[in-house]
């Protein structure tokens, strides 16, 4: 369908453009029925030649050098240059003044004028007709036979079908709307203020998988779960993360700590177990008895001394720091055991396999660290027996 003109040059046209001079908008070109007016001599009929052009597949003698184009609604554009039907497919009939002139002239010259044909009846209209007739034949009757009375039967078996299909639908809904007033009624699936048709159409989409369907176990799994009594809120767990680089190095440097007495005694740096033993004496008789408990020998000043150069202040500083960590070490199991304060009956159902899977994990973890502390606690223990 014919869309816009353009004319750069066709009688008293002259560089008209549509877009330019009518408008841009999709909206204001032509349509399938036009009505052009104007004044005489405003240019209608120099309008409906550029059409003729087309119609007569040749430019009009008049308009030789004429440029124009027209475009369709199929976005093709055609001009003076392309005018053959073979090329753009048009049917046109301009019915103007050079239409009377060329084939009715007997109005502009009743004494010497003449009608051309433009209908021709004859032989090949004969074949028309008879070629019409078969198709006529091949219609049929819409009351007896023919594509018009299989048409008619066709759509009344749509009819038939497009009602089953309204009676099927309606039998549908109401066993939606039915289901759905159960579901709002039955207080296993909670308290619903509105649930409809509607709803439950969404919920059946959002659950259209075959993965998706649940076995009875599964239902009765959810029914339980639906049923489940509140539970307490759990206080969220603040974590500290120990640091074990640390601790590592603490005990590395205890076990690095040489102390070196002033005055030693050869005998009892060379023999650990004779060094033991008089250091376990010490306690056993300063500030207690002034002979020895073993030989009875009298424990003099000068004795004293000696033993005290030997086991110097650092030895009881050493010792001390090392049992205030082994002390320090040894809360950590009881803490980590008292750190999670709840098990899976504190959770729901649903969550209660999670809570397992994940307390497995942390019970591994922590019991890797808690070994990892006591090789510490053994390593020291060692030290403070050798110091």
């Amino acid at each position: 369908m014919l869309k816009k003109i353009n004319i750069d040059k066709f009688g008293l046209f002259s560089d008209f453009r549509w877009d330019a001079d009518i408008s841009k908008d999709q909206d204001k070109t032509l349509k399938k029925l036009n009505i052009i007016y104007g004044r005489n001599y405003s240019g209608k009929t120099t309008i409906s030649r550029i059409l003729r052009c087309f119609e007569k597949e040749v430019i009009l003698e008049k308009y030789a050098n004429s440029k124009f184009n027209i475009l369709l609604d199929n976005d093709k554009s055609f001009n003076q240059t392309n005018l053959a039907v073979a090329e753009h497919g048009l049917k046109i009939r301009v019915y103007n003044t050079d239409f009377i002139k060329d084939n009715l002239s007997w109005i502009h010259s009743p004494n010497n004028g003449d009608i051309l044909p433009f209908v021709l009846i004859g032989e090949k209209n004969i074949k028309i007709e008879s070629e019409l007739k078969e198709i006529e034949d091949t219609l049929g009757s819409s009351e007896t036979n023919g594509l018009r009375h299989k048409l008619l039967l066709e759509t009344k078996g749509v009819k038939l079908k497009e009602e089953n299909i309204q009676t099927q639908q309606k039998k549908l809904d109401d066993s939606l709307s039915n289901e759905a007033k159960k579901i709002k009624d039955m207080q296993i699936y909670g308290v619903f203020t509105t649930y409809n048709k509607n709803n439950l159409l969404t919920d059946i989409s959002k659950s259209n998988n075959e993965n998706m369907l649940l076995n009875e176990t599964d239902i009765d799994n959810l029914r339980k779960i639906i049923k489940e009594d509140n539970k307490q809120s759990i206080n969220q767990i603040v974590a500290t993360k120990p640091n074990f680089e640390k601790t590592c190095n603490d005990v590395y440097q205890l076990l690095q700590t040489i102390t070196i007495p002033s005055s030693a005694i050869q005998e009892l740096v060379e023999s650990p177990d004779l060094h033991k033993w008089v250091e376990s004496g010490l306690s056993l008789h300063k500030n207690k008895r002034h002979n020895c408990g073993f030989c009875g020998n009298e424990l003099t000043q000068n004795i004293w001394n000696k033993l005290e150069s030997h086991f110097i202040k650092e030895n009881e500083n050493l010792t001390n720091n090392i049992n205030s960590k082994i002390k320090e070490l040894d809360k950590i199991p009881g803490r980590l055991q008292e750190f999670i304060s709840f098990n899976k009956d504190s959770f729901y159902q649903i969550l209660q396999q999670e809570f397992i899977e994940l307390n497995k994990e942390w019970m591994k973890l922590s019991g890797i660290y808690i070994d990892n502390i006591q090789t510490l606690v053994k390593i020291l223990k060692e030290k403070s027996l050798n110091i």
